[in-house]
């Protein structure tokens, strides 16, 4: 059985506010607008047996062709899926979606900022299982602690799709940090030596303080926001007939620096309380790359650079 689950509509600021300083994380009920997940869904389907669709995995971190269930549900997910230029009609409704007012109100609540920027972003359409981590370990501000994730349920989350979970409160715990922190030697490539052990550590800490997990069963339209210090993830998928549609982000207040990567160019979005890239013939360009490297890859066999799925370690056997 699950436990309930607490939530709170927009109007209850203080409330926000206060649970989120608590436990970490707060849920908003039906937050996102239906219509516009709707939308999303319809460009999704549209193009997700195309055979000229690459996207950029966040599971696996590289360039895949979709992967389909028997069931009809991609895979693997998605990374940057409002960079995926050579699918504008689904990378606009994604867009839409990541950028909403409401978003970018309760930011402003958990925050105190009048602009954010969106920094990254994955689509999941079935649970890939994610390993228990905090968000400060890959991306974070300078100082640390002010970055924001975000997880929107597209559709009626079942408990057996792979829930999203977070540990209440452990971001009043131990941060585990990166050995590498230099920009210039920043990126994917710092994070793989060392990967392995601070994943260890984040089960070895949930194990000694006998920790809670808050599984979330959401209802289509319900966002969850939470602390870069907070530690979640996601459970493996215990039943085919069940997705997991739903969207993750990480946005930060716009005046403050990025810890481990340079910033790049920003340009007010459709929403000018949200900043996002603002030079198209790059974003273009990391289309054309992951297209060639998916290629190159085919040629010499798959490689993974870091895998975040649950099920490859002996850890998170279920």
């Amino acid at each position: 059985m699950t436990a309930s689950i607490t939530k709170f509509a927009m109007n209850d600021v203080t409330g926000i506010k206060d649970y989120y300083e608590s436990y970490g994380y707060v849920v908003l009920q039906t937050l996102l607008d239906r219509a516009k997940i709707d939308y999303f869904i319809k460009q999704y389907e549209k193009i997700k047996r195309n055979k000229f669709f690459i996207y950029y995995s966040q599971s696996l971190h590289a360039p895949l062709r979709p992967k389909i269930t028997p069931e009809g549900f991609i895979e693997e997910s998605m990374e940057r899926v409002q960079d995926l230029k050579f699918s504008p009609g689904f990378s606009q409704a994604a867009l839409k979606c990541l950028i909403d007012r409401q978003i970018s109100d309760v930011l402003g609540i958990l925050s105190g900022s009048s602009s954010h920027t969106l920094w990254q972003n994955m689509f999941f359409d079935k649970s890939t299982g994610t390993v228990e981590h905090q968000d400060h370990y890959y991306l974070d501000t300078d100082p640390p602690g002010n970055l924001i994730g975000v997880w929107y349920a597209l559709e009626n989350i079942h408990p057996d799709s792979g829930c999203f979970f977070v540990i209440p409160s452990s971001h009043k715990a131990q941060v585990i940090s990166r050995e590498n922190t230099s920009l210039k030697k920043g990126g994917l490539k710092a994070l793989v030596p060392d990967h392995d052990e601070m994943r260890k550590k984040i089960i070895n800490l949930i194990r000694e303080k006998n920790c809670e997990y808050k599984t979330f069963p959401l209802d289509k339209g319900d966002v969850l926001f939470w602390h870069p210090y907070t530690i979640h993830g996601a459970y493996q998928n215990k039943n085919p007939q069940f997705s997991r549609k739903s969207f993750t982000a990480h946005f930060y207040p716009s005046h403050l620096p990025r810890l481990f990567a340079k910033t790049p160019l920003l340009k007010p979005s459709a929403n000018p309380k949200i900043l996002i890239r603002s030079n198209d013939l790059r974003v273009y360009g990391w289309n054309a790359k992951q297209y060639a490297i998916y290629l190159f890859n085919k040629l010499r066999g798959q490689e993974i650079t870091m895998d975040m799925r649950r099920k490859s370690y002996e850890d998170y056997a279920e």
